[in-house]
């Protein structure tokens, strides 16, 4: 994660955040950005919550303006799928859950992707820092990225219905 952190000023080409209504916030671009309410009352929940932590510190608070959610609000859906014996991958965890929604394998790929620079083309200068970022691929991420939201939000469900040792509930203790 450390050359993300170290890499300046990045775009934000998609954005994703869930909450308890159905409504998935969707940013593309320089499009607008809208959040469904969190009426749960619990806190954001984040499947590697620790990562989408360190991605809104040091990345999209400085560089964008986001809020960042104080800790005590965060929920890791990992932490609880690790505690009740469960895979730590999302997309594991989704096939032991039998969730309805699963991870794109099409689209992770894509993501990883478009994470490393590209080789410049012919016409390109060959010391330039050059990135997949087509309409068609940011579309598709932005695809993927709701998806992967929806088995997150899925997979809190189906775990906060799971006792915990501590808490006697798949929510951690607040």
């Amino acid at each position: 994660m450390r050359p993300i952190l170290d890499a300046g000023d990045l775009p934000i080409l998609c954005h994703r955040r869930r909450s308890s209504d159905p409504l998935v916030s969707r940013r593309s671009g320089a499009g607008r950005l809208e959040y469904g309410r969190d009426r749960s009352g619990l806190g954001p929940a984040a499947h590697n919550a620790a990562f989408e932590d360190a991605i809104a510190r040091h990345i999209l608070h400085p560089q964008h303006g986001f809020p960042l959610i104080p800790l005590e609000r965060q929920r890791c859906t990992q932490a609880v799928a690790l505690s009740l014996g469960y895979p730590a991958k999302l997309e594991t965890l989704a096939d032991a859950l039998k969730l309805k929604y699963r991870k794109d394998d099409a689209g992770k790929r894509l993501m990883l992707m478009m994470a490393k620079p590209r080789k410049p083309l012919d016409h390109e200068d060959p010391n330039g820092l050059y990135w997949h970022e087509e309409p068609d691929q940011i579309d598709r991420l932005s695809d993927y990225n709701c998806t992967d939201v929806e088995v997150e939000r899925e997979a809190d469900t189906r775990l906060g219905n799971c006792p915990t040792p501590s808490s006697g509930s798949g929510r951690s203790p607040t």
